[in-house]
């Protein structure tokens, strides 16, 4: 019964409707599977399980080279199970942190270094 209301969800309600999903295999989709596999029951715990976790509010870090997320219970999430353009995105984000970090790090050595070539100390 679960899969067919699933079914006629994704039917009546069109993809680019849809709320993206932060996770590689979206809640319908994983219920669904779950429904098929393991039964009704089991599918509806597992939709309880990522609906905690899949609210508002996340945080993301990249550790050697690896994204993770930490999602709304404080569950993390390895990059093989978030969504490809969430992964992309984090990534071009900590490029962009890193680089403007890098920059002031730059900019703030060259300026000691212009200061105290003034005061006569430097090379």
């Amino acid at each position: 019964m679960l899969v067919l209301a699933i079914r006629t969800y994704w039917f009546l309600w069109p993809a680019h409707l849809r709320r993206t999903c932060l996770f590689k295999e979206t809640c319908s989709r994983l219920v669904c599977r779950i429904a098929v596999e393991e039964g009704d029951l089991a599918a509806m715990r597992a939709f309880l399980t990522r609906w905690r976790r899949c609210r508002p509010g996340y945080d993301w870090f990249v550790e050697d080279g690896n994204v993770t997320l930490v999602v709304a219970d404080a569950t993390r999430v390895g990059e093989q199970d978030i969504a490809d353009w969430l992964v992309e995105g984090i990534r071009k984000t900590a490029r962009d942190v890193l680089s403007v970090a890098t920059e002031a790090v730059d900019d703030h050595g060259r300026g000691d270094l212009a200061r105290q070539r003034k005061a006569g100390k430097g090379h």
